[in-house]
């Protein structure tokens, strides 16, 4: 995708409190106009599960490249899963990029609408991730289109006890934390609380059919263990 001329590009302020004021503007309309997704190349959403949330920032100070104003994209993870499993937060940290490079500018289409355009510039070395597309715009009464940000597979993790490089697998980071909606049953005319747990990820945990489970449960905790067999006692006579 090509960015198209536009008929008037404002131009970028003097002063210093006008340019951040006209990149504050630039950052307001991007956030409210631009859908930025995130997505894993080679691979399903594994991002998904930190639900993050990216927006468009300001850097400080502000700075222009010509009419095209230096801003910011930061992805973030929601305050509310800060709990996760132990290597999640290196994992965070390694693999997603912050903050990513972000141009925009501020002009008239050549229809005489309003319009913002902006680009994300090639990543520069050792970043690795990809924006599609890598440009678009913003004009007042049109479809506008999204930013999908394709990040880098899972990186390998280093582990603390030996600084040697350890594949993460799949499968034990998604036992690591899981996401589950409280249902509901009627039960004598009144409606109680029902969770439902069923899925290969709970036999590879050691939840197996038959086995007895422990149930421990606290204010907004419930604890499942498996319970060793019991040995059946000899019958009287053998």
């Amino acid at each position: 995708m090509l960015i198209t001329p536009l008929y008037e590009v404002f131009p970028v302020p003097a002063g210093a409190a006008e340019r951040r004021l006209h990149c504050c503007g630039l950052k307001a309309l991007l956030n409210d106009s631009l859908t930025i997704r995130l997505g894993l190349r080679g691979g399903p959403a594994t991002w998904r599960r930190f639900a993050h949330r990216a927006s468009v920032e300001l850097p400080d100070p502000c700075a222009f490249d010509g009419a095209w104003a230096r801003l910011a994209i930061r992805i973030r993870r929601h305050p509310r899963w800060g709990g996760l499993g132990p290597g999640d937060d290196e994992l965070w940290q390694r693999t997603i990029p912050a903050p990513i490079l972000l141009h925009a500018r501020a002009g008239r289409a050549p229809a005489g609408q309003l319009a913002v355009q902006w680009c994300v510039p090639e990543p520069p070395p050792p970043l690795d991730y990809r924006a599609e597309p890598s440009n678009g715009e913003i004009v007042a009464g049109e479809e506008t289109t999204g930013l999908r940000l394709i990040l880098p597979p899972v990186p390998a993790a280093m582990t603390r006890e030996t600084g040697e490089i350890a594949e993460v697998s799949r499968s034990r980071r998604r036992h690591q934390q899981r996401l589950l909606t409280v249902g509901g049953l009627l039960r004598e005319d009144s409606r109680v609380p029902y969770l439902r747990l069923s899925g290969r990820w709970l036999g590879a945990l050691g939840f197996q059919e038959g086995n007895a489970i422990d149930v421990r449960t606290a204010p907004g905790r419930i604890t499942l263990d498996v319970l060793p067999p019991v040995e059946e006692e000899p019958a009287p006579g053998q």
